[in-house]
């Protein structure tokens, strides 16, 4: 789960689940 820090950022804020789904479809 290393790369960005703003993927880091949101998985604090935002379940697991959620984050995953958004950052694979996303800019990830």
């Amino acid at each position: 789960m290393a790369g960005h820090p703003s993927k880091c950022a949101f998985r604090l804020v935002i379940p697991d689940a959620f984050t995953e789904i958004h950052w694979s479809g996303g800019p990830g």
